[in-house]
């Protein structure tokens, strides 16, 4: 585990890991905050890098917790080696209350995550992703300053009509 200069802690931070890789690694950079109640399972890989913000009860995990095979849970198996993948959070990224980042996931440069999201795929920089599952809500200059909202319709999500319109 590596917690660069600066980071800040807001309460409890738990971190877990289990048998299954060697010298899994937990890198948290220079001037990160993770705020109360963040879960962090590292099982490979798990990276926050600088100037990241974390907000209370997110949950980030490179691992889903069991075997996804009946057979590999009944027996108490160790999961298969692709059923372990890394986590990034990029420099600058903003993590919203209450989200999960799950296996595998990117979050780019920048990018923002809504409260309460779900993310299952990367993130890219200077996003806002929202929702369960999360999408990609509006893309962001380079700079972070101006923003274009997405419509929903081209993000994959049903729009809601009152009748007769």
């Amino acid at each position: 585990m590596y917690v660069g200069d600066d980071v800040r802690f807001s309460g409890a931070l738990v971190v877990t890991s289990g048998r299954f890789c060697d010298h899994p690694t937990l890198r948290i950079g220079d001037r990160a905050f993770i705020g109360d109640r963040v879960a962090i399972t590292c099982n490979r890989q798990v990276v926050i890098e600088e100037d990241v913000l974390i907000a209370s009860a997110c949950r980030i995990t490179d691992y889903d917790g069991h075997p996804a095979s009946l057979e590999q849970r009944m027996a108490n198996a160790l999961p298969a080696a692709d059923e372990i993948r890394s986590v990034r959070i990029c420099r600058g990224a903003w993590i919203g209350q209450g989200s999960l980042i799950m296996k595998g996931v990117t979050i780019g440069e920048g990018a923002i995550v809504g409260a309460h999201s779900v993310v299952t795929h990367d993130v890219p920089p200077h996003a806002v992703a929202a929702g369960v599952p999360a999408r990609i809500v509006k893309e962001g200059t380079t700079d972070g300053s101006t923003y274009r909202t997405i419509p929903a319709k081209a993000r994959g999500a049903e729009v809601c009509r009152y009748p007769g319109e």
